[in-house]
């Protein structure tokens, strides 16, 4: 206790002569995060300070610059587990790391499962909430939970925070009411991102699976679009309505990239039969549209399994007829009609590595070496894994396992930031 209070007491001097002394911001810009969250708690003008909208996002773009130094990856534990925190320093890369160990997180709002299977009466029964990460972005992140109050059941409510893992803040985000028809907890898909064109107004794109019957539509199954907005603090349906393949599947997920929220789905048309597109959402006009499909040498469209945002570029992953090989596409010239197309930039990864057949999934990092981080899995049992292919020696290298993930849903990179999911307050408006 008495050393505790003699560090508290040194951080304040620190403190208190930084500010008489009017020390260049640079040198707090590159503090580590532990020390500026420590000195946020040493006095009101150091908490307000660190804490501005302005200051966090220079620390963030500081951090964002050194992201090759250290890797950080949130693991979705999907279900009552919490989630975890797993570090990486480019150092390690070279050694046989597979045995590292991932860190639980202090979740906001985790229930514990305390269904009673002897209670009769389910008034009786606790509900618990079982959680998926839905997007990331500026190192917060989406987090959506349904609750149930049966074994097998889904209960009404639907959770959605937005929770920075570095702080613990987090901002619970209001109801969808009046949803027409409403909202089925396990019928939904949802995208997170921020709208570069004002400060921190952060976005999320909720898609509905409804029966086209209930909204007197053709298809059988049709889309609907919710979005909400920081700034407003609310949820709005958008007026597109988006058809869908009769199978109603939903896609798994989006990706973020070049402030747009990109998923694959299955389309059906009036004259032809349901085909796999490539859907776009742009988070600045509120727009949805297609983009080209990868295709290869013969024009043929390639099999694609998953998007993914690698080094900030929206890349495919292509599964290739042998169903072993895999290949990763990328974007060019996004935005610019007429001139979008795709690459190839890993081509041949064998999805065997260490005795595992590996179904591989998202591209994680690509270092300047030419080593490629990627996110695989094994389905019997299923089990979790981190690997390392080198692009130049076609080497695969597994960097962490773990046996016992309930879920295998792909990691998270992220930067560790001090950005708030409270903070909506415009900078450069003098009314806030």
């Amino acid at each position: 206790m008495m050393m505790d209070s003699v560090v508290r007491n040194e951080e304040r001097c620190w403190w208190t002569e930084m500010e008489n002394h009017h020390v260049d911001e640079e040198i707090l810009l590159r503090l580590p995060i532990k020390s500026l969250g420590r000195f946020r708690c040493v006095s009101k003008p150091c908490y307000t300070r660190l804490t501005s909208s302005e200051f966090s996002q220079k620390y963030f773009k500081v951090c964002q610059a050194n992201n090759n130094n250290k890797l950080n990856f949130l693991l979705d534990g999907y279900g009552t587990y919490p989630f975890s925190s797993l570090s990486y320093y480019g150092n390690q890369l070279g050694d046989d790391n597979r045995h590292a160990k991932a860190v639980q997180l202090k979740q906001p709002l985790l229930l514990k499962d305390d269904y009673d299977e002897e209670s009769a009466d389910p008034k009786k029964n606790k509900k618990h909430i079982r959680y998926r990460i839905h997007g990331s972005c500026d190192g917060l992140f989406l987090v959506v939970g349904n609750t149930e109050t049966t074994k097998d059941g889904v209960g009404d409510d639907l959770v959605i925070y937005i929770w920075n893992p570095t702080t613990g803040e987090y901002k619970l985000l209001p109801q969808l009411v009046d949803c027409d028809p409403p909202i089925n907890p396990e019928k939904i898909v949802c995208g997170f991102g921020c709208d570069p064109t004002t400060d921190n107004n952060y976005k999320v794109l909720l898609l509905q699976k409804v029966d086209g019957d209930d909204v007197d539509l053709e298809p059988k199954l049709v889309f609907i679009a919710h979005l909400y907005t920081t700034h407003t603090n609310s949820w709005e349906t958008l007026p597109n309505i988006l058809l869908c393949h009769n199978s109603g599947r939903l896609p798994d997920s989006m990706t973020l990239a070049y402030a747009n929220l990109h998923y694959l789905a299955l389309v059906e048309t009036d004259d032809e039969e349901p085909r796999p597109l490539i859907i776009s959402f742009d988070l600045k006009d509120h727009k949805f549209r297609n983009l080209p499909w990868p295709r290869n040498g013969n024009g043929e469209g390639v099999s694609l399994r998953d998007l993914c945002a690698f080094n900030g570029n929206l890349c495919a992953l292509a599964i290739e007829t042998d169903c072993i090989t895999n290949t990763y596409w990328k974007i060019e010239n996004f935005g610019i009609e007429g001139e979008e197309h795709w690459t190839k930039f890993v081509c041949g990864i064998n999805s065997q590595a260490a005795g595992k057949r590996l179904k591989l999934g998202s591209a994680l990092h690509l270092f300047e070496d030419g080593q490629i981080l990627l996110f695989g899995n094994t389905q019997f049992p299923i089990e979790t894994y981190i690997v390392c292919y080198h692009t130049v020696n076609k080497t695969t290298r597994i960097l962490y396992h773990e046996r016992m993930m309930p879920s295998p849903i792909s990691p998270k990179v992220y930067v560790e930031s001090l950005i708030s999911p409270n903070l909506v307050k415009l900078k450069n408006n003098p009314d806030n």
